[in-house]
């Protein structure tokens, strides 16, 4: 299972392309209909376009997010970040990884671990990227070189991506 097919690949070229095409559609109808001045097109117009077609993506995105969560309902969302966080824990303290912090403070959907002994984080990470096209995180700041992070949220949490995230980092050690 991949997290990112070539559909997803075809969307984000399709929607950049069609708002590409929007803001010269603008440029072109202010500058060429409407003889707006320069500084007005391109100081607040497109800025303006820009922003607003920005926004409109974001809002769209929130709408579908909140769609799937009201169709799944809440407590269930809960329960299965909960349940798929526990199961990456307890794989990765299997595979010889130590959490951050303890128990009781572990979030739900994000788990920040130190790699077993002799093994290194950053390489572990470029591993996992280059031979098996999943993207973890480093640690930051102090914990740079030394930790690795794991998001469970949304689409992710679930009980397959995990197990199959959890043999991708077994023949990466």
């Amino acid at each position: 299972m991949r997290w990112i097919v070539r559909g997803d690949l075809d969307g984000f070229f399709g929607l950049a392309l069609d708002n590409l095409v929007q803001l010269l559609l603008i440029e072109t109808l202010c500058q060429f209909v409407l003889g707006f001045p320069p500084e007005l097109i391109y100081g607040r117009v497109l800025p303006g376009a820009a922003v607003s077609i920005l926004l409109g993506n974001l809002f769209y995105a929130f709408h579908r997010a909140l769609l799937l969560l009201k169709e799944e309902g809440l407590e269930a969302r809960i329960d299965r970040h909960v349940k798929v966080a526990s199961r990456l824990r307890e794989g990765l303290v299997g595979l010889g990884f130590s959490p951050l912090g303890p128990p009781n403070l572990l979030s739900n959907t994000v788990a920040c671990f130190s790699p077993p002994a002799g093994v290194d984080a950053n390489r572990l990470v470029r591993r996992l990227r280059d031979e098996h096209n999943i993207y973890i995180s480093g640690g930051l700041g102090p914990l740079r070189g030394k930790t690795i992070r794991i998001g469970t949220m949304g689409t992710q949490a679930d009980p397959e991506i995990i197990d199959w995230l959890l043999k991708a980092i077994r023949a990466s050690l």
